[in-house]
C-alpha cells in the first residue's frame, strides 16, 4: 500500500510540475522580439502599364501582449527590389524600408500551436537610383506560430500590404518565416 501511495504522489507531483511548466508563449503584460524574412511579389498598378517584381526581405518586430488574446507592436523591415520593367527600360533597383505598428488577435487553438490575425500601418520609404520616395503602407495579414518551447517559437505569417509610389498602387503579397522569442 506504502507504494501506491508514493508513486501516486509521485505521478501528481510530476503532473503538477508539467502543468505549471506548459503554459507555451506570452501571456498579458509579455513581449515578444521576431525576425523573420520573405521573398515576396510585388504588383505595380501603373499608367504606363502594370508590371511585376520580386522582393527580398529582413523584417524585426517587437509585440506586446495587453492580454494573453490582443498583442500591439511594431516593425522594421528592408527590402531589396529588382526591377525588370516591360519594354526593357529597367530602371535601378530598390531599396525600401517599412516600418510600423501592427494588431494582432491571438487563437490559442492548442498550447502550442496559436494563429493570429490583424492590421498593420505604417510608413514605406523607397530609394530608388538616390531618389527617395515616402507613403502610407497599410495592410491586412494572419499566421500561425508554433512554439517549440515555452518561449521560443517559429512562424508563417502571409501578408498584404498596399502604398502609393509615385502616384503608382502598389500591392505587396509576401509569406514571412521566422522565429520569435519571449523577453
Amino acid at each position: 500500500m506504502h507504494t501506491k501511495l508514493s508513486i501516486a504522489c509521485a505521478v501528481t507531483l510530476l503532473a503538477a510540475t508539467g502543468a505549471a511548466q506548459g503554459i507555451y508563449g506570452p501571456t498579458g503584460g509579455q513581449q515578444l522580439f521576431s525576425l523573420g524574412g520573405s521573398i515576396s511579389q510585388i504588383s505595380i498598378d501603373s499608367s504606363g502599364g502594370d508590371f511585376e517584381l520580386t522582393s527580398f526581405n529582413a523584417q524585426a518586430g517587437f509585440g506586446y501582449f495587453l492580454t494573453d488574446v490582443h498583442e500591439v507592436g511594431a516593425f522594421l523591415g528592408e527590402s531589396y527590389t529588382k526591377i525588370d520593367a516591360p519594354g526593357g527600360n529597367d530602371p535601378d533597383d530598390s531599396i525600401s524600408t517599412d516600418i510600423g505598428g501592427y494588431y494582432n488577435y491571438n487563437f490559442r487553438t492548442t498550447p502550442r500551436t496559436w494563429f493570429y490575425g490583424g492590421a498593420h500601418l505604417g510608413l514605406y520609404i523607397a530609394d530608388q537610383g538616390g531618389q527617395t520616395d515616402t507613403n502610407i503602407a497599410y495592410g491586412i495579414h494572419g499566421g500561425v506560430r508554433h512554439w517549440l518551447n515555452e518561449s521560443a517559437a517559429v512562424f508563417a505569417e502571409p501578408r498584404i500590404t498596399r502604398s502609393e509610389l509615385d502616384g503608382d498602387t502598389v500591392t505587396a503579397n509576401e509569406i514571412i518565416f521566422g522565429y520569435s522569442v519571449v523577453l
